[in-house]
């Protein structure tokens, strides 16, 4: 975020990362210390209000149109995608084995993606969905079964697609602006798209 500068000697950037870090350290400490009603329930509310702001400043500021199409393209990807056609993939033409119809090209897909990632993938959620479920359960404790839903499933998947739609695509919409050299050329007058220079807070990856 250009807080620290650039020319500095490894010692010096070294003392600083080690500052942040037992800062950091403290805080969370202290938060901890501090108990759930005090510390954490604060630092969480202020992190997310942080986040909310963020997210709406680059919504509105930058290219909303874009944002909106993302969203909606990306809502109906999960559906599609996420809801129905993953957990229905068998990849049943890689399982097949040579002299059944597989592929003798060397192109095939590889016969050990599906329980090396997407059974392994789903078990472990699975697996997850006992200790998670009594939480959920705990903190919920006095709220109808539709709240319980509509809070801890509908509206966590809805703020992801938002939160990943606008900074995701913002990112690949300025790396793709930058690739193409139009960065350079635009000048105060000509931003009508990519008005935020995040470009640079973000880390130099060019």
């Amino acid at each position: 975020m250009g807080w620290v500068e650039e020319d500095l000697s490894e010692e010096r950037r070294s003392m600083i990362a080690n500052l942040t870090i037992w800062g950091i350290t403290a805080i969370s400490t202290a938060s901890v210390l501090s108990g759930l009603d005090a510390g954490i329930k604060f630092l969480s509310a202020l992190a997310f209000l942080m986040g909310m702001a963020l997210l709406a400043f680059v919504f509105i500021a930058d290219d909303t149109k874009f944002f909106l199409n993302v969203i909606t393209q990306q809502t109906g990807y999960f559906l599609q995608w996420g809801i129905f056609e993953m957990n229905f993939w068998t990849d049943a033409f890689a399982q097949l084995e040579e002299g059944q119809g597989r592929a003798t090209d060397g192109l095939a897909g590889a016969q050990w993606w599906m329980n090396a990632w997407l059974i392994f993938y789903q078990a472990w959620w699975v697996s997850w969905s006992a200790f998670v479920g009594l939480f959920v359960a705990r903190i919920s404790r006095g709220r109808t079964i539709g709240k319980s839903v509509l809070y801890s499933m509908i509206a966590p998947i809805f703020y992801c697609i938002v939160w990943f739609s606008v900074f995701g695509t913002y990112w690949i919409h300025s790396i793709f602006l930058f690739a193409c050299g139009l960065l350079l050329q635009f000048s105060k007058t000509q931003l009508s798209h990519s008005t935020i220079p995040f470009i640079r807070l973000q880390p130099t990856i060019y």
